[in-house]
């Protein structure tokens, strides 16, 4: 009797471990990766720019494709690290811009996405935009996160082209 009561706890415990191992992981886990998200891709569907460019890649500065983006859960603290192409205006290590939030029953990320500098003028202590985007979440898995952001240029804004725009970017973890 024994041999059966411990053959089935046995058997009970590794059900569990298996059970707890294949857990699907929330959308929050995926965000909060300890390493952070890097831009492997971006591009606009409508074509931007003088040379209607789908590629953003190519017309975007070097400077923030190796920027990392970190997600904190204590508090939704979103942090950046600009990685070793900075601009001059750029700080050493994870520097703190603001926090994040899900909206949308967790389909549209709300946080600062490095390619949005401060417009000229801004305070020093502004380097990326006052405004956080809001971003839909087309997909969110554990090696690609993939968001898509549309954003209104008006007239006289000096960066970017007037119009309305929908940026795809693609991001995956930071090794």
């Amino acid at each position: 009797m024994k041999k059966v009561l411990s053959i089935a706890a046995m058997a009970l415990a590794v059900v569990l471990v298996f059970t707890s191992c294949n857990k699907e992981k929330t959308r929050t886990q995926m965000l909060t990766i300890e390493k952070g998200w890097i831009v492997s891709l971006a591009s606009c569907p409508d074509g931007y720019g003088e040379n209607a460019t789908t590629d953003l890649m190519t017309i975007f500065p070097e400077n923030w494709k190796d920027n990392v983006m970190k997600f904190k859960e204590d508090g939704n603290k979103e942090y950046i690290n600009a990685g070793a192409n900075k601009y001059d205006f750029e700080g050493e290590g994870d520097q703190f811009v603001g926090t994040w939030e899900f909206k949308n029953d967790e389909n549209i990320l709300v946080c600062q996405l490095p390619m949005f500098y401060a417009a000229d003028g801004a305070p020093e202590s502004e380097i990326y935009s006052a405004e956080k985007e809001e971003c839909n979440i087309v997909s969110m898995e554990e090696e690609k996160m993939v968001l898509s952001h549309k954003f209104n240029v008006p007239a006289g804004a000096a960066k970017w082209q007037v119009g309305t725009w929908t940026f795809q970017f693609t991001f995956v973890p930071n090794k």
